[in-house]
């Protein structure tokens, strides 16, 4: 996590920005890619465990809730001539649960 913003998943389960997420739910993540991998197909409210070190190599577990309606997962990249691109992850469909 290089920031956070107030009232973000980061925030409110108080992951650092100087933290490295190193696993999802038990799984490595040495690559933004893999990260994003582990959290594809995630639906709004489905609670993840989050390994991380810090700078000085302390590990920490924690849980959190995917709060994807307000804070949906997106990477950010930037071309050649400088421009900078947002581009939105797909969250998993909720199940509809036959009620309506």
């Amino acid at each position: 996590a290089s920031y956070r913003f107030y009232g973000s998943p980061s925030s409110r389960y108080d992951l650092s920005p100087t933290s490295h997420i190193i696993e999802v739910d038990s799984v490595p993540t040495p690559t933004l890619a893999a990260l994003l991998e582990c959290t594809r197909g995630k639906a709004d409210g489905e609670v993840v465990r989050v390994k991380t070190v810090d700078l000085e190599g302390r590990l920490r577990m924690t849980t959190l809730k995917l709060d994807l309606k307000y804070w949906p997962t997106f990477t950010l990249s930037r071309s050649a001539a400088g421009e900078w691109s947002r581009t939105m992850e797909a969250p998993a469909e909720a199940e509809q649960d036959g009620l309506g």
